[in-house]
């Protein structure tokens, strides 16, 4: 292996497992909102608890967007790596 293309992998391999970190933070903010989501959901319908509830909904959907942008972007950056390593072997 070239030492450039080993510190393209090094640096790829760190990215990923920060992707990885991110993924994961995304997906317990998700779960944590929708559980809150549906206790604000039992409550009787007021102004405050309307409001409260789409800026909820307005934060799961940046939540989900913010998930899919980086389970993009890990795929890419795991199609990199392979593709890096198909190239030094």
């Amino acid at each position: 292996m070239k030492p450039i293309q080993l510190s393209e992998q090094q640096v790829l391999k760190k990215i990923q497992k920060r992707l990885k970190k991110v993924i994961k933070s995304y997906e317990k903010v998700i779960v944590q909102l929708e559980s809150q989501l549906e206790k604000i959901n039992q409550l009787p319908d007021q102004q405050e608890v309307a409001t409260l509830r789409e800026t909820m909904l307005i934060g799961l959907n940046q939540s989900r967007k913010f998930l899919e942008k980086a389970n993009e972007d890990h795929k890419k950056v795991m199609a990199q790596r392979a593709k890096l390593q198909f190239i030094a072997y």
